[in-house]
């Protein structure tokens, strides 16, 4: 025989709440999960296509630009170089930024790809002409994140984020630009080439399964727990 649960109202109704959280909590994590998977489905389904121009990338919604290949001519590269700390291949060193110039006159932030420390030359020889890559949103630091990061040394142009107030900011003298964004360079992806080109990171981690998993995992087990208690002679 179970105890009524209006028996011991105060387990009764502190069980139900951790109830509707821990299954609030997977849930959450199922939705989630489907967001990864579409976005997913999305980035793969991107990087595989033909590059747009330029004007035809950014006539796109912002949402609709991650990821997407896009050819344009550059007629100059800006001689202000952000150098970002990473690695790649296991190796330490910076991912390279600079503005470019386009035919109309505008500016654009390049990521021209990585350089490990020790190839690292004293000065960039980065060149103008066709450039291909990928649109990139320029993150904004917050929370957890930005406390975490590193000051960056604007002096010597070095960041540890590839945030909109960081690098991006700083190659337009201060001014962070709305919708920030900068275009990962895939043309220049030879090993020899420094800086190497072709360096983005298109993965995701999605644990978010095993996460729902174990949130009603845990609701089960409260449910189990509080039928014991709720046995005659049993307390806490």
């Amino acid at each position: 025989m179970i105890t009524p649960p209006w028996k011991r109202p105060a387990l009764s109704v502190s069980v139900l709440l951790a109830l509707i959280i821990l299954i609030g909590l997977g849930t959450w994590q199922l939705q989630r999960l489907q967001w990864k998977l579409d976005l997913i489905d999305t980035v793969e389904s991107r990087i595989d296509s033909a590059p747009m121009t330029l004007t035809g990338m950014l006539a796109l919604p912002p949402e609709e630009r991650s990821w997407q290949p896009v050819r344009f001519r550059a007629t100059a590269v800006g001689d202000r170089v952000a150098k970002v700390v990473g690695t790649h291949d296991g190796q330490a060193g910076y991912f390279v930024f600079s503005l470019v110039t386009l035919a109309n006159g505008g500016e654009l932030p390049v990521n021209h790809g990585f350089v490990a420390q020790e190839d690292e030359p004293e000065a960039y020889d980065l060149m103008a002409g066709e450039i291909t890559g990928l649109y990139r949103p320029a993150a904004h630091l917050s929370g957890l994140a930005k406390s975490l990061t590193p000051a960056p040394d604007r002096e010597a142009g070095i960041f540890y984020a590839r945030n909109a107030e960081g690098p991006i900011a700083w190659l337009f003298d201060g001014v962070v630009p709305p919708e920030a964004f900068y275009i990962d360079r895939t043309d220049n992806a030879a090993p020899q080439a420094v800086p190497r080109g072709g360096t983005s990171r298109v993965s995701f981690t999605n644990n978010h399964l095993s996460y729902a998993l174990t949130w009603y995992g845990l609701a089960l087990g409260l449910v189990l727990v509080y039928g014991l208690m709720m046995r005659p002679g049993k307390d806490l």
